[in-house]
């Protein structure tokens, strides 16, 4: 598993642009398919969706629900609670 950080006010980036996801892409050198957004935001989920990245909703009262969408999603184990 890759982990990666992009800053996007140093990138002079938001998170709901595409561009912001198309370039995190670029510098972990990874395709959207092999990556999973979480955010509680939905302009930011659609921007990650928007270059084909999996995203995950996050409910701030339902967390674990959100941990287990992405766990699944990166093929992992769902959490136990």
């Amino acid at each position: 598993m890759k982990d990666g950080f992009l800053a996007s006010h140093p990138a002079t980036l938001t998170l709901a642009a595409a561009r912001s996801y198309a370039l995190c892409l670029r510098q972990l050198q990874l395709p959207a398919s092999r990556c999973v957004f979480v955010d509680d935001q939905m302009r930011n989920i659609e921007g990650a969706q928007a270059v084909g990245m999996p995203a995950v909703w996050f409910d701030v009262r339902h967390p674990q629900t959100a941990c287990d969408q992405a766990a699944r999603l990166l093929g992992l184990a769902a959490a136990q609670a």
